[in-house]
């Protein structure tokens, strides 16, 4: 634990920075909103086409998803919040079902792991 993140793991990257990744925060989503709209607008491996407009519509958002049981994990680099991966259950008769996405922003997605 740091702070009053749960640290689901830790590790160093080949060039020697640290990737911790946490639970996302409420507080972390003026960070989100970049790095989330950035992958988006490449358009290379999301699903969706828009992403968030602002700081109020990931709050809600996050909240939405919050109370739907969301796992969300944070990959930060040296501290720098780079992107994400996501278990959001399905509602209903698919609720036995969940979406599952992950994303880094530009220059993250090749990174290479070296000894801990």
């Amino acid at each position: 634990m740091r702070g009053d993140r749960v640290i689901r793991d830790r590790f160093k990257l080949a060039d020697g920075r640290v990737v911790i990744l946490d639970e996302l925060k409420e507080q972390d989503l003026p960070k989100l909103v970049p790095v989330f709209n950035g992958v988006v607008q490449e358009g290379l491996y999301f699903h969706r086409d828009e992403g968030l407009p602002n700081v109020e519509s990931a709050q809600k958002w996050f909240q939405d998803r919050v109370k739907a049981s969301m796992t969300y994990v944070a990959a930060r680099v040296n501290g720098e919040l780079v992107g994400g991966a996501t278990i959001e259950p399905k509602e209903g008769k698919a609720s036995h079902r969940a979406y599952f996405g992950i994303y880094l922003k530009g220059n993250f997605e090749t990174w290479e792991s070296g000894p801990a």
